[in-house]
């Protein structure tokens, strides 16, 4: 259910207010170009800049709009166990949503003891599928393979989405875990080596920009289609850098709205992309054929 190329989708804004509007449309068009599943609220989508109220609408929207031609799965991370309770209750009782990621709770930097209970007990009290999500960047610690094994003997933890950057850990965690469980790359330009180590998929941030592209790959990988494969990977190379060459998702807000979908605004603290940052992406875009830089200036 959780397989191939799911796109961590931004929330497109209009004068700091959701651009409702905009989001019915990405959701469309990531459909028709063949994206394989949603993820919502994550950091991407600058979820914890958001209100409790707006992760609602924007779960209601995607949920509507996506009417369960691929899967929308809510992120519902937070620091208090709390909070993260109500946020997966309020995805739960959101008609169309068909599962959670929840990271270890940030900054508090917990054991690993800790980060069981927290994700068990979340699973314990709710009914959809979890993908857990080992983020040691943004959350401060890293889940460690005894951690990740153990959460995946609960029912319904469904898989992982890594950004440890370790590729190594796949096949060893594939041998102690359920068969259904599924290990998705967090890190663009680490989809290669993570699918060539048995990896199942990717959440993708650079699926913003260019999703049939990332459908593409997965799919030639999928086939055996190595030459094909080769080619998008070259093609893509560039954008998997140049989204990160500040803070996410700055630049990839840029790439978005560089194709007439929304704004690239942001929410405080986080700030628009440099005209640095923006000349990388242009560059990146046209390499990957998904624009036509002008010799006009556009970073002015």
């Amino acid at each position: 259910m959780f397989k191939g190329s799911l796109v961590a989708l931004i929330t497109p804004y209009k004068n700091n207010f959701i651009d409702e509007r905009a989001l019915e449309k990405l959701v469309e068009w990531h459909i028709a170009e063949g994206t394989h599943g949603i993820v919502a609220c994550g950091s991407t989508g600058e979820g914890a800049l958001l209100t409790r109220e707006e992760q609602r609408r924007i779960l209601e929207i995607c949920a509507n709009t996506a009417a369960r031609r691929i899967p929308v799965i809510a992120n519902v991370s937070a620091v208090r166990l709390e909070d993260a309770l109500s946020l997966a209750h309020q995805a739960q009782n959101t008609e169309g949503i068909q599962g959670l990621m929840l990271t270890p709770p940030p900054y508090i930097k917990p054991t690993q003891e800790a980060i069981y209970q927290f994700i068990k007990t979340v699973h314990d009290e709710t009914e959809l599928p979890i993908i857990m999500y080992n983020n040691p960047g943004r959350c401060g610690v890293d889940m460690s393979r005894e951690t990740i094994v153990h959460l995946a003997k609960l029912p319904r933890i469904a898989g992982l989405k890594d950004s440890s950057g370790d590729v190594r850990r796949v096949p060893e965690q594939a041998a102690l875990v359920p068969s259904s469980f599924v290990q998705l790359c967090g890190e663009d330009e680490l989809n290669v080596p993570f699918m060539a180590q048995g990896g199942h998929g990717w959440i993708s941030v650079t699926a913003n920009a260019a999703p049939r592209l990332c459908v593409q790959i997965y799919e030639s990988w999928r086939q055996g289609d190595l030459r094909t494969f080769a080619r998008l990977r070259d093609f893509l190379d560039p954008l998997h850098k140049a989204i990160v060459s500040e803070t996410n998702p700055a630049p990839i807000k840029y790439a978005v709205a560089r194709q007439g979908f929304c704004s690239d605004e942001v929410r405080c603290p986080l700030v628009k992309a440099t005209v640095v940052a923006r000349k990388a992406v242009d560059q990146a875009l046209q390499h990957a054929g998904i624009i036509a830089v002008s010799q006009k200036d556009r970073h002015g």
